[in-house]
């Protein structure tokens, strides 16, 4: 059983280590408890003291066979901290998020601590799995193109309930995790399967997303000769949105023949597409492909916050590379 003990003797905590002393009284929570013919007193580097007595009944004292009762001995005054971090992450397709972590400063604790969850947002998609129930878990694997969390941003919260178990009168605390689930380049056709499946050999998959909210200024990338370079993008969740991607050549390329068109996997040819009306466009200098988000017209249709891609190829590339400037626009 551990306790907890005030000795309030300054002067021996004070004086060198190890100090021994005889015939010594111990005060105990105003119960004095004597008969000690000696009593050392040592302070450890970490602060922390230790205190040896011979010749009195020390747990006399502390069980209460001396009259009083010692101060804070097996109290639960302290609610226990879930130690985990509140953001986490991983990688779509997985379950298991983490295994949680508690503390608790009471001596009274057993060190064991349940779990429960208690509320968040997207609660209901969450469990507590593993053989002591504190791996917090999704119910069914996650998908990034897919986002079901409550504002479909990807980031899932849950609240978190910790209880501490204690002997003498449980204490509760509670943490909201916020979880980010991040995309697997392999689950959009990038050579691992997934929805899209293998990634054809002749296509050259940039792996950065091409963010339209901030689409940035014109960028100078690398065609092959051959091969179709395939470049993730994501919709914003606005539904009346339109723009274009355009593809122009640089110095030296002006007369190359392009093809530029948007899919929903990387290199997916127009013809095979579900959104093929309206999402290719041809051209020598520059060649465009014009969208709307969320509504029909003469454009390529789109839906808002989901996963495409925008392609390019040369058609009569006579160097093994034949480069363009990149550039997106959107209003």
């Amino acid at each position: 059983m551990q306790s907890k003990l005030k000795i309030l003797a300054a002067s021996i905590l004070a004086a060198s280590v190890p100090q021994s002393i005889s015939a010594f009284d111990l005060n105990i929570a105003g119960q004095t408890c004597t008969g000690f013919t000696e009593i050392s007193v040592v302070t450890g580097n970490d602060g922390n003291v230790t205190v040896n007595t011979t010749g009195g009944d020390i747990n006399a004292c502390l069980t209460g066979g001396g009259g009083g009762t010692p101060d804070d001995q097996n109290s639960n005054d302290h609610d226990p901290v879930i130690t985990t971090s509140s953001s986490r992450s991983i990688t779509e397709n997985n379950t298991d998020v983490v295994t949680l972590a508690a503390s608790d400063s009471d001596v009274g604790s057993t060190g064991t601590f349940a779990y429960s969850i208690v509320g968040g947002a997207d609660q209901a998609l969450f469990e507590l799995t593993g053989a002591a129930s504190n791996v917090l878990s999704f119910r069914s694997a996650p998908d990034y193109e897919t986002p079901a969390s409550s504002n479909t941003s990807n980031t899932y919260v849950v609240e978190l309930q910790v209880t501490d178990n204690d002997t003498n009168g449980a204490r509760t605390a509670n943490k909201t995790i916020n979880v980010t689930v991040n995309n697997d380049p392999a689950d959009d056709g990038g050579g691992g399967g997934g929805a899209c499946g293998a990634l054809p050999s002749n296509v050259n998959l940039t792996s950065a997303v091409w963010d339209l909210d901030n689409p940035g200024n014109t960028e100078q990338i690398n065609v092959a000769r051959t091969d179709i370079r395939s470049i993730p993008f994501e919709t914003p969740a606005a539904a009346v949105s339109s723009g274009y991607f355009a593809f122009t050549s640089v110095t030296g390329t002006s007369r190359v023949r392009r093809s530029a068109w948007i899919s929903e996997c990387p290199g997916q040819q127009p013809d095979l597409d579900s959104v093929a009306w309206g999402c290719k466009g041809e051209g020598t200098s520059q060649t465009q492909v014009k969208f709307q988000i969320g509504q029909s017209g003469w454009y390529c249709d789109l839906q808002p916050n989901t996963r495409y891609y925008i392609n390019v190829v040369n058609e009569n590339c006579t160097s093994s590379t034949c480069n363009v400037y990149r550039q997106a626009n959107i209003k």
